[in-house]
């Protein structure tokens, strides 16, 4: 329900969690794990022109059975 009144909503949680810990705001480099929506990705680069990075890490369907995954039909 939040995503859908703010699809910005949990990134903007992120970074006021981040931010309350160390009013310096002296972080050089953040690591944003699991930001796969194309919503998340739209917010931080938006946020952060330029400084924003991406890097995507995949496995094959063998390599991530092997973890524990299991695939859920859903909305994508």
């Amino acid at each position: 329900m939040k995503r859908a009144e703010n699809p910005s909503y949990f990134c903007e949680k992120a970074i006021e969690n981040i931010t309350e810990h160390d009013k310096s705001e002296n972080f050089k480099i953040w690591l944003i794990t699991d930001a796969r929506r194309q919503t998340d990705l739209n917010y931080f680069r938006s946020k952060f022109p330029g400084q924003t990075k991406t890097i995507r890490v995949e496995a094959d369907d063998f390599v991530r059975e092997k973890r524990n995954w299991k695939f859920t039909p859903g909305n994508y």
